[in-house]
């Protein structure tokens, strides 16, 4: 439907605009590669989210490792699981998951915690971490498992610690079976070693995060404390005590009651940084493990700017970054418009005789003069959001395709000689075009919602936009007028005594609102920001259409 009402009409700003014109005989569908016969300028790569490594498994408790942040990487993702501390009902290792924030290039080192043995303490890096194992006559408690370590840069101090459990306890050979009493788990806080069953004997205290878990007490021999990070040892009497796990503050060893029973050692405990999203203990057995997983760094969001383009092939940005323009070139003929790549980072420029200028990420694909055809009619171009080609259309509706699937054109179906627009849908599975009486011609996937061809207009209709969010889409007339088509109406300038006609329209790749543009360069902004004009200015030219940044949808 038409409205001519009110609206938000701020005038023009300066940007990267274009003016549909006919590129084309009877619908050539063409794909040439390399530059034509037509210049290109600022050809690059499209930017995108970096490709990040696989994730990465440390699994060696020998040996520290120092690794560097690989290229385009921002956060690290580490599944931190301390080693289990030994014997036959060691405890478990504690296990810290956190995401943590690195600078590429930079640097993180990692100690895995092994897994405590009979007598012997897990390693962290190849260093001491879990306590040993109490000895007996003919038994051996286990030792507590080692703390795995992620320490950031060329900091000395680790961000990420998952501890390691304490070691079972056993009793001395003698009445029965030995007992074995379980070693305590590593966790956000270790848990105690088991007792033993004699009198007045316990397992190991477990760490707190701010101190080393206590040895166990015995009215006969008790165990010894968590040194600092490192377990504490399990007694060596007629039963042999578990021992402590390390980790932030290591585990205490268990007790023994000097007779035949022993605890077993408490389990030290984690350090997490603020925001980990798992901080308690694992479900694992064995040595423990560092898991890198990589996370890209952001992609700088898109621009939200617009650009005007003069029929010079000038461009004028406004909240839009600038890459260039054919102002300062000699021309075969005028620039007609102007088309802007899905992430704002730039823009292909068309002339009449289908010469195009591609600038910033934007790709050459071909040509008009490059296929040896000589026109004078190209009105419009649009971007294949799928593949980055183009497709150039011509007053006759005939259709050129660049690196773009070609979905078909009007000579042969229809003789007319007054398309003046070419949008592509959101997909780039087709593209409508448009002519100055408002009829609306569907290609591929494009659907027509309804066409202005049987209004009474008043001014010729100079240009159609598609609506990303609805499918929908809108023609403006050069009086200002906005007809749309199952895209909500936002307002606008048919109310408006224009100082220049309206040459285009841009919708916002959001479906918040959309531009129109004069030939002075006057911007009339609808549900979106306005950004700044050239109305006002003495132009070499006049302005023959506009693009948005971060949209695309050519207008």
């Amino acid at each position: 439907m038409r409205a001519f009402g009110s609206s938000r009409a701020s005038r023009a700003s300066r940007s990267a605009g274009f003016r549909l014109r006919r590129t084309g005989l009877f619908g050539l569908a063409a794909v040439v590669a390399g530059a034509g016969l037509v210049g290109t300028a600022g050809v690059s790569a499209a930017t995108s989210a970096p490709v990040v490594p696989s994730p990465v498994t440390y699994s060696n408790p020998a040996a520290t490792v120092t690794a560097s942040v690989p290229t385009g990487v921002c956060g690290i993702t580490f599944v931190v699981t301390g080693g289990q501390g030994g014997g036959s009902e060691g405890g478990k290792g504690g296990q810290v998951e956190a995401t943590v924030t690195v600078a590429p290039g930079s640097s993180y080192t990692v100690a895995v915690g092994g897994a405590g043995a009979v007598g012997a303490g897990g390693l962290s890096g190849g260093q001491t971490s879990g306590g040993a194992g109490g000895s007996g006559p003919g038994n051996q408690g286990g030792g507590g498992g080692g703390a795995s370590t992620v320490t950031l840069g060329g900091s000395t101090t680790p961000a990420i610690i998952a501890a390691g459990g304490g070691g079972s306890g056993l009793g001395a050979p003698g009445v029965g079976s030995s007992q074995v009493t379980a070693g305590g788990s590593g966790g956000a806080t270790g848990t105690n070693g088991s007792p033993g069953s004699g009198d007045m004997t316990s397992g190991g205290g477990g760490a707190t995060t701010t101190a080393p878990g206590a040895g166990g007490t015995s009215d006969a021999d008790p165990g010894f404390p968590g040194v600092g990070p490192v377990g504490g040892a399990g007694v060596s009497e007629e039963g042999a005590g578990g021992a402590g796990g390390g980790g932030l503050f290591g585990g205490g060893g268990g007790a023994d009651d000097g007779e035949f029973h022993a605890g077993g050692g408490g389990g030290g405990s984690n350090l997490a940084p603020p925001g980990a999203t798992v901080n308690g203990t694992s479900t694992g057995s064995g040595s423990g493990s560092v898991v890198a997983t990589f996370v890209a760094c952001p992609v700088p969001p898109a621009a939200r700017g617009y650009w005007l383009i003069a029929g010079d092939g000038g461009v004028f940005s406004f909240g839009a970054p600038f890459f260039g323009s054919t102002g300062g070139l000699h021309l075969n003929q005028p620039v007609v418009a102007m088309a802007s790549t899905g992430d704002g980072k730039g823009y292909v420029v068309v002339a009449r005789d289908g010469g195009v200028f591609t600038y910033g990420d934007a790709r050459f694909h071909g040509s008009v003069p490059a296929l040896g055809e000589h026109v004078t009619d190209v009105v419009g171009i649009a971007l294949d959001p799928a593949s980055g080609g183009y497709w150039l259309v011509g007053e006759d509706g005939g259709v050129f395709s660049f690196g773009a699937t070609f979905h078909g054109s009007l000579p042969g179906t229809t003789s007319v000689r007054n398309i003046v627009g070419i949008a592509a849908t959101p997909d780039g599975g087709g593209y409508y075009l448009v002519g100055s009486n408002g009829a609306v011609y569907a290609f591929g996937d494009a659907v027509t919602h309804g066409d202005a061809s049987s209004e009474h207009l008043r001014a010729p209709v100079v240009g159609i936009s598609v609506d990303a969010a609805t499918g929908g889409y809108y023609l403006a007339a050069s009086d200002g007028g906005v007809f749309s088509y199952d895209a909500p109406f936002r307002g606008s300038a048919g109310n408006v005594r224009l100082v220049e006609p309206i040459v285009g329209i841009g919708a916002a790749a959001d479906g918040t609102g959309y531009y129109l543009v004069a030939s002075d360069g006057g911007v009339f902004s609808y549900g979106v920001p306005f950004q700044g004009s050239t109305g006002g200015k003495r132009l070499k030219a006049p302005v023959v259409g506009v693009a948005l940044a971060g949209s695309e949808q050519p207008t």
